[in-house]
This record gives structure tokens, sequence and C-alpha cells, in this order.
């Protein structure tokens, strides 16, 4: 036992600390379609018989979410790139859950889905999800506290400060998955499962802002008690996909992305060391599991004829609050209105998934209570405005789980944040709801932001029978 503390001590410090957007029942062995879609290898000896997922939002947000209930706001990364409609309320309602000079947004809408075991050792999961990314580089804080504050309502000190590149782009697309997953060994010491996940990635919708800039100064403008932006030296390019006229065109090549991504996962649970009576039973009685896996490995291919590119540049640009709404809401287009871009070219290309290795360590320390590591590092390194990345992290949770509730306090390292993080996630029943950062929905300290989930399930459990493992006899010969 000593052996396997120390491993995961190891496996804690071996690494950079990061954080996780994938929390709660992704790491529950209760966690069915949930914790499938972040290893498949846990279909292979499910104690779900089967598993309907009804509706589940996870998205980044913000303590202004609650503040100001915009119409979907919860899904503005998933929206559609290039859309007008309220972007500018909604998007002020989401939060970077990373820090500096960095900005990460996600969303993600999983739709109804549904796994089954297939006896006792095998189980397949059929999963539609729609998914959405924002990210950015190189925005001064001072120009995202003039977004999120208004321009026509505040009166900050006046400010200035070097500027240099920087880089805003969203990605969005619907993704269908077969996963497969199944127990190759099983006995009271060992259970090894593997499993993969086949994607099919439609409805592929991007659009970006890369630039440059030498500085930029704010202040009141005397005149109107206004306040006002101004960007020296910009130079830029833009582009976009083609703007979504209707949900049922997600499957046309012609308009949108499309491209095919995979996932690997292995499991492997070691030890048995709970003596359990109850048939009807199910938690798992090993010591330590160990899983790896690998998420989101592909492309996705934009061929689209109905596209834009364009670049464009001001020696100096003033913006007002009117301009700031008009680049929220049309985004690159909306830098083009104000500055008279120059179309350049279509926006065709290829560009990669998210793909990310998983590392996890989970100790049962007494029967159902568990201290669980995981750690994740983006294997995608490509700079191309086409491709999509997500921020490693390292995760360490304490978790108490059965068969009717989960409940877990991640602490949280995020890679492009300086602080630790402490979430709350919970399951009673068929309902779920979590949190990455219990501060930011408090509104506590410096925290603004959370990526936090909802969601509902249905489900039927397995009934085991223990007798054979734990070589149970009748009451009369013990």
């Amino acid at each position: 036992m000593k052996r396997l503390i120390t491993l995961i001590f190891l496996l804690s410090l071996g690494h950079t600390l990061l954080g996780q957007d994938r929390l709660g029942l992704s790491i529950s062995n209760y966690g069915g379609l949930y914790r499938t879609s972040y290893n498949p290898s846990t279909l292979g000896g499910s104690p779900y018989k089967w598993q309907l997922n009804v509706g589940t939002i996870h998205s980044t947000i913000s303590t202004r979410y609650f503040q100001f209930f915009g119409r979907n706001s919860i899904l503005y990364p998933s929206l559609a790139s290039h859309s007008s409609h309220q972007l500018y309320g909604r998007s002020r309602t989401m939060g970077s859950i990373t820090d500096q000079n960095q900005i990460y947004l996600s969303s993600i809408f999983h739709l109804p889905s549904l796994m089954i075991s297939l006896g006792k050792k095998q189980g397949i999961a059929l999963q539609v999800r729609n998914r959405g990314i924002v990210l950015g580089s190189g925005i001064p804080d001072d120009v995202k506290m003039l977004y999120t504050k208004r321009l026509d309502t505040p009166k900050p000190l006046p400010g200035s400060g070097d500027w240099g590149p920087f880089q805003l782009k969203q990605h969005s697309f619907l993704e269908a998955s077969l996963s497969y997953g199944v127990m190759v060994w099983d006995n009271s010491q060992h259970k090894l499962k593997v499993g993969g996940t086949l994607k099919y990635i439609t409805g592929g919708r991007t659009s970006f802002i890369d630039g440059t800039a030498n500085g930029y100064e704010y202040g009141e403008i005397s005149a109107s008690g206004e306040n006002q932006l101004i960007i020296d030296d910009l130079q830029y390019r833009g582009g976009y996909t083609t703007p979504v006229s209707s949900q049922k065109d997600y499957l046309n090549s012609d308009k949108y992305g499309q491209g095919i991504g995979l996932d690997l996962g292995v499991t492997w649970e070691i030890g048995s060391h709970w003596y359990i009576q109850d048939e009807g039973d199910s938690r798992p009685g090993y010591v330590l599991r160990l899983a790896g896996s690998v998420t989101d490995l592909g492309k996705i291919n934009y061929r689209t004829s109905n596209s834009s590119q364009f670049t464009g540049q001001e020696s100096s640009l003033v913006l007002q609050q009117k301009e700031m709404e008009t680049i929220t809401n049309f985004g690159p287009d909306g830098l083009k209105m104000l500055t008279g871009g120059t179309e350049t070219d279509i926006l065709q290309g290829r560009g990669y998934l998210p793909a990310m290795l998983h590392l996890e360590a989970d100790v049962q320390t007494f029967k159902a209570f568990f201290i669980h590591t995981a750690y994740g590092k983006s294997l995608n390194n490509s700079e191309s405005l086409l491709s999509m990345t997500t921020p490693g992290y390292f995760t360490l949770a304490p978790r108490w789980e059965n068969e009717d509730s989960d409940y877990s306090f991640p602490i949280t390292f995020w890679e492009g944040k300086k602080k630790a993080t402490i979430g709350f996630t919970g399951r009673v029943g068929p309902f779920h709801i979590g949190f990455s950062n219990i501060a930011a929905i408090l509104g506590l300290g410096d925290s603004k932001a959370t990526y936090g989930y909802l969601g509902l399930s249905l489900f039927h459990m397995k009934t085991r029978d223990y007798r054979k493992k734990i070589k149970w006899k009748p009451e009369w010969k013990r």
C-alpha cells in the first residue's frame, strides 16, 4: 500500500501543475457517458446496463452571467461564427478560465446520447455534442477591462501601454461519435479495460482576427463624458467560414468544415480489499485505478466556397462603446466595417482538433472514498488559425461516490492561470451539477470565471453477483 501511495505522489509532482475543464463525472466510476468522452475504456465492465443522457451543458461562465441572463448566453462559444444576434450581451456574461494575456472560453452542449452494456465486459455508446471554443492571446488586461466594464458607463483613470501581436479566434462544430470498450482481463486482483471512439465532425465553422498594434491609450472624452480607446498603428488580417443560415445545412461540406476524430483509452484496476456481501452493490473494490487516454486526434477540412479573408490597417483607430459592440457582434467583419479592409481570398484549409493526453491515478483509501489525481497535456502545438488547443491541467480531488450520488472537491491548476481553483461537483440520482471554481461563482477575490456543467441522465444499473469473486458461502456453512 505504501508503494501505491508513493506512486501517486510521484505522479502528482512529475509535471508542471495545470488544470482541466473535464471535471466531476469524468473521474467517477459512475460517470458512464461523461467519462466515456474522456476515456472510452470505461465502457468495459460499466456498472450501467444502459444510460441515456437527456441533456447536459458544459460552459465557462462568470459571475456576470448571474447578473445578466442573456438569451443563450451560456452557449456563446458554440453559437454560429459570424453571427450578429446579441453577441455583445452574451459574450460579456462569459469569462476566461485563464488569465494574464490568454483567453480561453468553451461550451459543450451534450445532446441526447445513449450507452448500452453488451453483457458483463463490453459496452457501446452513441453520442452527439455541439462544441465551441474561443481562443485569444496578446490582449492587454486594460483592453479586456474596457470591454467588460463598457466605455459609456464607468470612468476609468486614463491609461496607456505598449501592445504587440494579438489573436482572437472562434471554432464551433457538431460531433457524432461511436465508442466501444471491453474488459480484456478480469480477476479478483486485476481488471484491464481498453476502448476507442470514432468521431464524425461536421458543421465546422471558424472566424479569426490576427494582428499587431504598437500601443493603446484610453481616457475620457471631455465633450461627452464617454470614454474612448485609441489603438495606434493597427495592422490585421481576418477571416470567417460560411455564416450559418439554417441548422439543417450542417451536413453540407460546401458550407461547413468536416473531418474525422479519434479517442483511445486504457484503464487498469489493481487490487481488491473490500468484502462486499450485498449482491446489488456495484461499488468498485480496487485499491488503485490507473488510466490513460488520448482524445481529439484528428482534423477538420474547410473546403467552403462562401468564405472570406481580408486585411486592413489603421494608423489611429478610435473606439467608443458603439464601435466596441460592432466588433463584438460582427466579429472580423465588424473590424472590417470600421477600417475598410481589403478582400484577399476565400478561407480554406485544414485545422487540427484540440488533441490531448490524459493520465490519471485513483486511490480508494477506504470503501467508496477516493483520492484522484489527473494530468493533461495538449498534443496540438500547431499555430494555424484553423487549429484548436485546450489548456493543460493538473487536478487533485477527494471524492465520495456510490450508485445514488457522487461528491468531489477538485483542486485544479490551470495552464495560463497563476492560482489554483477549488471547485465542487455533485450527482444525486439523475441530476448532476458542478463548478471548477467556487470563488468565481461567489464573486470572491480576483476569480473571474469558472467552468461549470448542469445535466440530466436516466439509467439502469446492472445486478451484479459477487459471490464467486469473494468465495461466498451460504450462512449455514460459515
